[in-house]
């Protein structure tokens, strides 16, 4: 039968005239034999003795290799209990009631806890209950750690994590309830039967992804291994015992145990948890040092878990504590047992997750089962063992040597990457971040290692998959694998323009490697999985030339320039590009670098200019009809309009004009989410934040659907959404999303990283709102913590000192408080200068602490100050005067200056926009119902206000003083309406 090799003018190798040539076996045992083929195959190895013995060996390859023995299960052997502890489980009996659940059957026990089958009477199901365990129960610190993990699991929604339904206390103990899962534990379903490594990969793939979901969730699960994975009936795998698990970047108690386990010989005494958190056995380097631990502490033992089930042993040996915490540590893996087939591929993966350094390790759950579903080897092995199989019979010669120079084609790819990222390369790097000293610097480096080596590796896979799928393959043309090489070249270029740059790192440039890490081509496009003019090389084209490529490659560093924030050394070089691209007359790099020239004016505050250059860049674009091209220009517009200029109106009608062009590109989501990003910030600055919380929640939609949940970029994205909901006194969620984005930016960026103090602030913010000084004080301390040990404090700090100056005061800490305000006021005033209005918050906090302290005058007089730099910058109309008017008129009223305070308050409900900002209308009109109380000319809007400002305290129960206040003003206002009309 004639093969793809025919049309290719490579001759058919047969055995026999008629026989399958090579590229027909190695089509049909892969897969990729054309359905109208496959049946003359079958015919003809019906009548072919030698074809027909080639296909039956090779179906005796690694899919039906022997699966690994059977086992006794491994792991926690239930704990004998004592004497009190049999007495005080047994009024646990049948039928007794625990919450509004009524107690069945006793499932089991773990470490920790004692689980039943329980009836919800309520709505009518079966549940799993968990108790901790008799005799822990009485301790804090085991109460806490059961309520930890119910909080973890209900945080979670996702087909492989166990659901929790509710938790509670039963006397003195804990339980949650959960979801009840008919089956056993991985480890009980790997014992009862021997399974093939593929069945075994399957189920530790969905496992993976409920751990990877609960990475999402900002957790570490910290005792991840086959005893804490439930196998339903229908083999769906949960991960469970989410009890261990905390916030990325917490530090683990103690590396040692302080008694028992370090003496301890035999294997279960390995996999008890005891005093450590975790269960040795599973437990990563860091992990048994006692550091920090994040989602690649679960990838590691994961990849314990994984090698276990796979090998029928773990990877490191150890009788005792010592044995076994020196052979992890120094990375001993066992060699491959007898009679345990794993593929080389596979293994190769499981070691990479076993890495001693965790920056070693894959950059997240994600990529490690993306590696884990791809099988790379395996199709090698294949071709390999058509290979022998047809040399065994007399004509693999011929197909090896025809193999061997296909493949010949496609070596030599790591060379493609020396001096782009190599180990000299990768040291240089690493030397350079080391030597800026900044607190964060190793943190970034990490991170950056991780990006670029799955970066590199990515591409290096790519670039040979495309060449054998053209010279080994025979499935592409010529032309489709220049085009994909093509695309790759360019983005290697894009790599190197941003590792050169991270070889002369500034302390500026360590601060914004996860940018620099974002401007990195998405390579799906050039496999044609996610085109895009944005994605792909401009260079592609009829009138390229080496000229006009090496521009491109220029302007690559120009985006690495404008990402490290070194707008004006970046502007140089775009006007440069620019100049060249005219006298070439090459409209598409013209418009790109117009676009680019504007976005840097734009970050440098030189608006005009930057609004003539996006301006010509639209038109630019419009003429050559560069549609994408033309939208990321138009959301410029909108960026600079609404945000840097304060004109929302123009904004909304550039980003109109933007969501045409969109349209036109068939909705694009990866255009879509900045529109909804720029046109909330520029809605939110505009005082309208309900309409910007929409756009924002939009944009953390699509970011996600575009990205990924676990992408760094979501961190901004998060916050910006929570931020959008406080404005709208929707504090809980507020909180929620805050809190997510900043376990993003710990995983991404480490935990002192200034933008993570620029979200932690954020939360504090939250906190206060909700009256939750304590809580907020430690967050507050550790963001300007991470801002004072930088160099220079950036402009974000003095929002921070702001807030830790509140707390102070609220605590009735006035000296620390005034040193925090005044700390806070320095700062805006270098950062912004003497006339800024982002002075007035901390002249207003200031003068809070001043009527606390009884000097009314002076207070009035600084918050004056304050409403006077508002009202010049942004009129006296904004929203933004809400809050200064408001403390105004508190201390007005200190004064007994009653109608300026009540000119105050009502000056606040005048303001644009205003009813959109709750809280501040609550607080304006619980202060105008209270003074017009007094006034029987005015009872009535008295009563109008008390009614309105109460249907916003009933939402927040934080606020249940005000509440109680306005319920009992009601009750006299309504009383007295009432005895007029008898």
């Amino acid at each position: 039968m004639p093969s793809r090799s025919d049309s290719l003018g490579a001759p058919p190798v047969v055995s026999d005239p008629g026989c399958l040539t090579p590229d027909a076996v190695i089509e049909f045992v892969e897969g990729r034999c054309p359905p109208e083929q496959v049946g003359a195959v079958g015919r003809h190895v019906d009548g072919c003795s030698l074809c027909r013995r080639l296909l039956a060996a090779l179906a005796l390859d690694e899919d039906l290799a022997p699966p690994v023995p059977a086992r006794e299960p491994a792991g926690v052997t239930e704990p004998r209990a004592s004497a009190e502890e049999r007495l005080l489980e047994a009024r646990l009996e049948r039928g007794r009631s625990v919450g509004r659940y009524l107690l069945l059957n006793r499932l089991g026990v773990g470490g920790m806890g004692v689980v039943y089958s329980a009836y919800d009477p309520e709505l009518d199901r079966k549940v799993a209950l968990k108790l901790l365990r008799v005799g822990t129960a009485h301790t804090r610190e085991s109460q806490a750690r059961l309520l930890r993990e119910a909080q973890a699991m209900a945080r979670l929604q996702h087909p492989h994590v166990l659901a929790v339904f509710d938790a509670g206390t039963f006397g003195d103990e804990v339980f949650i309830a959960m979801e009840l899962v008919e089956g056993s534990t991985l480890t009980r379903w790997l014992g009862t039967e021997r399974r093939a490594w593929r069945e075994v990969l399957a189920v530790f793939l969905d496992a993976g992804r409920g751990l990877a979901a609960a990475h999402v969730a900002g957790l570490v699960h910290r005792d991840f291994k086959p005893d804490n994975i439930l196998m339903s009936r229908d083999g769906r795998a949960r991960v469970t015992d989410f009890g261990l698990a905390t916030a990325f970047g917490a530090g683990e108690a103690a590396a040692l145990p302080a008694s028992g386990l370090a003496a301890s010989s035999g294997e279960p005494r390995l996999t008890r948890t005891g005093t450590m958190l975790g269960t040795p056995a599973y437990m990563a380097p860091e992990q048994l040092a006692g550091g920090a631990v994040d989602a690649r502490t679960d990838q590691f033992s994961f990849c314990v878990s994984l090698y276990e089930a796979l090998h029928g042993e773990r990877p490191f040996a150890g009788e005792t504590w010592e044995a076994l915490r020196g052979n992890v540590l120094d990375h001993k893996v066992r060699p491959p047992p007898r009679g345990a087939r794993v593929p080389p591929w596979l293994r190769r993966v499981l070691l990479r997750g076993l890495s001693p350094r965790p920056e070693a390790r894959f950059a997240s759950m994600e990529v490690l089962l993306t590696e884990l579903r791809r099988a790379p080897q395996a199709i090698l092995r294949r071709r390999v063992a058509v290979a022998v199989l047809l040399a065994v019979v007399g004509v693999g010669g011929l197909v090896l040597r025809e193999l061997r120079q296909r493949r010949a084609r496609c070596q030599g790819v790591a060379a493609r990457l020396e001096g782009v990222w190599d180990e000299a390369r990768r040291q240089r790097v690493s030397e350079t971040f080391l030597a800026t000293g900044q607190p964060y610097a190793r943190d970034a480096w990490h991170m950056v290692e991780r990006a670029l080596d799955d970066y590199s590796a990515r591409w290096a896979r790519d670039w040979t998959e495309a060449c054998e799928a053209t010279w080994v393959a025979r499935r592409q043309p010529e032309e489709a694998l220049r085009r994909q090489h093509q695309c790759l070249e360019w983005s290697r270029g894009k790599v190197q323009a941003v590792t050169e740059l991270l070889a002369q790192a500034s302390a500026a440039e360590v601060r914004e490697a996860a940018n620099l890490m974002a401007t990195l081509p998405d390579l799906n496009a050039c496999a044609g999985q996610a085109p895009g003019p944005s994605a792909t090389p401009p260079a592609g084209t009829p009138e390229s030339s080496p000229e006009k490529d090496a521009l491109r490659l220029r302007l690559a560093r120009v985006e690495a320039l404008q990402a490290a924030r070194r707008e004006r050394e970046g502007l140089e070089l775009a006007q440069a590009v620019y100049t060249r691209a005219r006298a070439l007359k090459d409209g598409p790099l013209e418009a790109e670098t117009l676009l680019r020239q504007g976005q840097l004016r734009q970050a440098l505050q030189e608006n005009p200019e930057a609004e003539r250059l996006l301006t010509e860049a639209v038109l630019t674009a419009e003429a050559l009809g560069l549609d994408e091209l033309k939208a990321r220009a138009q959301l410029e517009l909108v960026w600079l309009y609404g945000v840097n200029l304060h004109q929302v109106g123009p904004a909304v009608a550039w980003s109109r004009q933007a969501q045409a062009s969109i349209h036109r590109l068939g909705g694009a989501l990866r255009l879509q989410y900045p529109l909804h990003l720029h046109l909330g910030g520029a809605l939110f600055d505009a005082g309208r934040y309900a309409e910007a919380a929409e756009h924002f929640e939009e944009a953390r939609r699509q970011a996600a659907a575009v990205l990924g949940e676990d992408h760094p970029r979501l961190a901004g994205i998060w916050a910006n959404a929570g931020m959008g909901l406080s404005a709208l006194g929707r504090y809980e969620e507020a909180t929620v999303a805050v809190r997510h984005a900043l376990a993003l930016a710990v995983k991404w960026l480490g935990p002192r990283h200034p933008r993570v103090a620029h979200i932690q602030t954020n939360l504090v913010q939250l906190l206060l709102y909700q009256h939750r000084e304590d809580e907020a004080l430690p967050v507050s301390q550790e963001a300007v913590a991470i801002y004072s040990s930088l160099d220079e404090e950036p402009p974000g700090a003095a929002r921070s000192w702001l807030f830790l100056g509140h707390i102070h005061l609220e605590r009735g800490e006035h000296a620390p408080s005034r040193r925090a305000l005044e700390r806070a006021l320095a700062i805006a005033r270098r950062v912004y200068g003497p006339e800024a209005p982002e002075l007035a918050d901390a002249l207003t906090g200031l003068g809070e602490l001043l009527s606390a302290e009884g000097r009314h005058e002076e207070a009035l007089a600084s918050m004056r100050r304050a409403l006077e730099l508002q009202q010049q910058a942004l009129g006296p109309s904004h929203l933004a005067l809400a809050e200064t008017l408001v403390r105004m008129g508190q201390v007005q009223l200190a004064l007994r200056h009653t109608s300026r305070a009540t000119a105050s308050f009502e000056r606040v409900l005048r303001l644009q926009e205003v009813e959109q900002n709750e809280p501040i209308v609550a607080e304006a009109r619980l202060a105008l119902a209270r003074l017009m109380e007094r006034r029987v000319d005015q009872r009535a809007q008295a009563l109008e206000h008390a009614r309105r400002a109460l249907a916003f305290y009933t939402r927040h129960p934080w606020d249940a003083a005000e509440k109680a206040e306005l319920e009992a003003l009601l009750g006299r206002l309504t009383s007295g309406e009432d005895s007029r009309r008898r």
